[in-house]
């Protein structure tokens, strides 16, 4: 269902939310990055924390990357550091975990704070197949996936 806000921006939301969510006036926030928008209300609540009843230190995520998709099965509550895993690259990085170093390219990663290299390869391809191989031993179901998921509260 959809929830219009302010800016021209609409949010989408469950069936079983969008009563609640629709008693409340939201707003369209340009995210920091410039990069899309999400919805919060007039006391600053964010739509998917409010969704999600999450007022602490715990992070709510949108798997797909869509600040405006709120339904259920597109959050998904975690840490920062969880969080990060599933960020966009880094602007002029092609492919993540890799870098050219020498005539070779180093596949690493970074995890719990500390850089961790997974060997040197021949192409950028090889070394980012290495780290995803590595990043889903550390980090699982936070990896970004192919597509967003579908589905009801």
């Amino acid at each position: 269902m959809k929830i219009n806000l302010t800016l021209g921006q609409v949010a989408i939301v469950d069936e079983c939310d969008y009563e609640m969510l629709s008693k409340v006036k939201w707003h369209a926030t340009k995210r920091r990055d410039g990069n899309g928008y999400y919805a919060k209300n007039s006391k600053g609540e964010r739509m998917h924390q409010y969704i999600m009843e999450v007022s602490d230190e715990r992070i709510v995520d949108h798997i797909d990357g869509n600040g405006l998709n709120n339904t259920r099965a597109n959050l998904r509550i975690g840490n920062q550091s969880q969080n990060c895993v599933n960020r966009k690259t880094t602007p002029g990085v092609r492919l993540r975990g890799a870098r050219k170093k020498k005539n070779l390219w180093q596949a690493y990663i970074k995890y719990r704070g500390r850089q961790k290299s997974l060997g040197y390869f021949n192409t950028e391809v090889e070394a980012h197949e290495a780290y995803l191989a590595e990043a889903i031993k550390l980090h699982g179901s936070w990896m970004p996936p192919p597509a967003p998921p579908e589905g009801k509260c």
